[in-house]
Formats: C-alpha cells, structure tokens, sequence
C-alpha cells in the first residue's frame, strides 16, 4: 500500500523495533506483504502463513527496491547493505502497530462495520454515501482481518475525506484489536447471529464478541445498532458513544416507512431522517438490503450528510458476488451471491429468490462452514427454508449440503428436482444438463465451496445477454 513518507524513525517508535542492520532510507512510501508487488521505497513486512513465509522473500524485496524489511527476531535473514532490517516479536502485529500510527496521522472520521451479515453490502453503501464528502477509503476484496484491515488504512491519502472499514472476526479480542487499530469514529453492529460457531460456545458470546467494537468507541462518536436486533440493540449499554439506532422499528432513529418490495429489482421506501423524509430506491434484491442501506444511512447521519446524499448515494450501488444480479442469456437471470454464507444470509437470499414469480426457481447451495456443533441442524433448517421459499429445483454442492438436500425432500421437494454434487467442479460440467432457458439461478454457499465456479458456468453457457448488463445489481 502506497502511504504518504513515513520517517523510518517513526517505524521503529510504532513497532518498537530494534535495528539489526542500519538503511540509507530517512523514510519509506510504501507498506508491503507480497514482495512481487513490492514499489521501491517500501517497507516490507515479512507475514508468516500456513503455506508461505514473508521471510524467505526479504531478500528478494531488498533487491526489488524496499528501503526498510521487517522481520520476526527468531528469523534473521541476510539482507544487502543499505536496507533497513529490524525485528519485532511478531510481525503481524507490527503491521498492524504501524497502520494504526499511520491513521493517527489523518484527522478524518472512519466508520467501522461488523456484524454477522451484511458487512460488505453496508460498507459498500456507506463508501457510495460518503463519496458525497469527498473521496472515500474503504475495505476491498476480503481485507477484514488483521491483517486485512491494516492493509486497508495504510492506503489512507491526504485527499481523502473519510474512511468506511469493514471487520470481521474468527475469536474473542479481535474485534477490540482491530478498533484500537482503526480508532473508528462511528462504530456500526449490523446483526447477531450463529456464525463462526467452531470458535464460539453460543450466539451470546458471538454478541460480546461484535460488541468490543462498541465498546471502543470513544465518548464523542457514534455507536449504530440494529434496533430489530435484541442482541445488538442491548449492545447500548455497553458503550460511552451517542447511541443512533436504525431498523423497521418506529422508535428507530433512522428508519423506514411505506416499504415495497419490488422483487428482483430492489425496495423502494421512504427514509425516516430525524428532521427529513426522502424516498429512497435499493437496486439490489433481497428484503434484508433495507436494513443495510438503513445501517449506512445512519452513518451518513453521524458524519453530518443530508438525507438527499443518502438518496443520490444508493441509486447506483454495485456489489460483486452478493446478491448481484446477472442477465444471461435465454432470458436466465442469475443471482451470483457465491463470496460466503451463513444461516441468516442464506435464507435472505431464499425468500429473495421466493420473491420471483413466473419463473422457474432453482436455488444452488453450498454448505455454510464454521457452524460447529450447529452445523447439521443449520443445513437441515435450510433445506425447510428451501421448500417454504417455493424452490422448484434444488442443487446441493459439498459434503454438508447433504443435509439441506436431504431436508428438503423430507420436507415436500420432489427427489426428481434435486441433485448434489461433490464439489462445484461437477456441479459446474453438469450446469447444462439442470438449468433451463428462463430459470432465475440463485448461487449461493461459503466462499470455500467455491460456487463462482458455478457461476462462471451458466455464464459460459448461456451467455451475456447484452454487454452492459453483464453484471448489474438491481
């Protein structure tokens, strides 16, 4: 990430570090993880994987030009005189020592995201919002964790006006290190639910957990809860911050009325602004896009935008592998919502597609990972969810999408409208073979599952129906 100079000096204060070889470098431009990308002037910080280890590479950054390598102090590596080496217990958490003095530098509001759904839907509404302001610095791609969200902040610029950070979280005390990284202004809890369950006991300590983001904010921002949510409505307690609540719930401070869901074409509403009422248009489908452009709406309210920014920012939001709809051709609508799932997503993204009439519904699933000891009785709940959402032909993808198929016959779905397939490879050769010319193609499943393969597919096989509507989000 290309940063405004930073003293090395600086560096070495942020991580105390110590200097195992001196660089001719006064400063660094750049912060670094992949030392194939790497620009010159950058500091490099050597991250250790499960398959790959930054420090076999510090050589090869020293060559390509890094002005500073940061290294763990159990791995000295050899680097060529002029190089900055310095080492720290733990680089990972250097990186994120340094992103956090890096955002102390800039005085502009960042608005921080978690939740169990709709982070990235939310955050990508709140960027689109915010870009009224100015230019906005927000989350790309998957860069929600710590190592993620330090990359994110040190793309921060002098031009920019404020900063919208998505986080996520896989254990207790993430959260709160990611806050104290990002130091966020607005801090938004978009809902509570039975996700990451392999590292958590109960739904509960998944709430404490998304509440270390409240409990960070300092007494002069802002804490956004979903008043529809118990779990996160509670979460007011527990913070210093000015409490803005949204959701359907007529005491919500942000909120709205005279709902109509439209389908595959979005919800129109009237926005409940304080002091104003705008109606507002979602063009993204699913019912549950309401409350996200609810929760991004009060952000906008936080940082002191009117409610006609807020109108003007979600005419035209655009999201990548979330509930975007594609027109194929063969009059196929696909709804690609393939990049993760969890037991709250998928069944938003099950009545959406319940929402279509006139077509044939088929809905392809992947399993939804990380659920622990929920795991069976989430996936069977899904194969009901199914059914009830009217699906007229199921394909199940993955070991655990057994259940949701199995479920779903138990529950009235024809056997003869059902297949399951090992893995998304097979799902993806056979997508001839189970979809049809005017299906509406609903794919969804965790990222691991890999559906966009399946994706790729019924594009491949029916086409683009027109070029500029090759991948639109209505």
């Amino acid at each position: 990430m290309t940063v405004e100079p930073v003293a090395v000096d600086k560096v070495l204060q942020w991580t105390g570090g110590s200097v195992l070889q001196r660089g001719s470098a006064r400063s660094v431009t750049s912060v670094s993880t992949d030392s194939r990308t790497l620009r010159a002037g950058a500091c490099f910080v050597a991250l250790a994987g499960e398959r790959f280890d930054g420090h076999d590479f510090a050589a090869d950054a020293a060559a390509r030009g890094a002005a500073a390598v940061l290294v763990r102090r159990d791995k000295p590596v050899p680097v060529p005189p002029g190089v900055w080496v310095i080492s720290v217990e733990d680089t990972a958490a250097a990186l994120g020592r340094i992103a956090g003095g890096y955002r102390r530098m800039f005085d502009i509001p960042v608005a921080a995201v978690t939740g169990s759904n709709g982070k990235t839907t939310t955050k990508e509404m709140a960027a689109r919002i915010l870009s009224a302001m100015g230019p906005v610095l927000k989350t790309e791609k998957n860069y929600n964790n710590e190592i993620g969200v330090p990359l994110t902040l040190l793309g921060l610029e002098r031009g920019h006006r404020a900063a919208v950070v998505e986080m996520g979280m896989r254990g207790p005390g993430q959260i709160a290190a990611l806050a104290e990284i990002a130091r966020p202004t607005v801090g938004v809890v978009t809902n509570v639910g039975p996700v990451h369950m392999e590292f958590f006991r109960s739904v509960e300590d998944v709430a404490r957990a998304k509440a270390e983001l409240v409990e960070a904010l300092e007494s002069d921002g802002f804490a956004v809860l979903n008043a529809d949510d118990p779990r996160v409505r509670a979460m007011r307690r527990l913070t210093r911050a000015r409490v803005v609540t949204f959701g359907l719930d007529p005491r919500a401070d942000v909120g709205a009325e005279r709902v109509e869901h439209r389908g595959l074409e979005g919800s129109r509403f009237i926005l409940r602004w304080p002091d104003q009422r705008v109606p507002v248009m979602v063009k993204l489908p699913g019912r549950h896009q309401v409350h996200n452009a609810l929760a991004a709406a009060a952000v906008a309210w936080c940082l002191g935008l009117d409610a006609r920014a807020v109108q003007q920012g979600l005419i035209d939001v655009r999201t990548e592998m979330r509930m975007a709809l594609r027109r194929l051709g063969a009059d196929v609508l696909l709804i690609d919502d393939a990049y993760n799932a969890s037991p709250l997503s998928v069944r938003a993204a099950l009545e959406s597609l319940g929402d279509v009439r006139g077509r044939r519904r088929v809905a392809v699933l992947g399993g939804m990972l990380e659920l622990g000891d929920l795991a069976e009785s989430a996936h069977r709940e899904m194969g009901r969810t199914a059914v009830k959402a009217g699906v007229d032909f199921l394909v199940a993808v993955g070991t655990e999408a057994r259940w949701i198929l199995d479920e779903a016959i138990r529950s009235g779905l024809d056997p003869g409208r059902a297949l399951w397939f090992e893995d998304a490879a097979r799902a993806a050769e056979a997508a001839p073979e189970w979809s049809a010319a005017g299906d509406v193609i609903l794919v969804k499943g965790s990222r691991g599952f890999r559906l966009e393969i399946v994706s790729a597919a019924l594009v491949s096989h029916f086409g683009e129906r027109v070029e500029s509507e090759a991948e639109e989000s209505l």
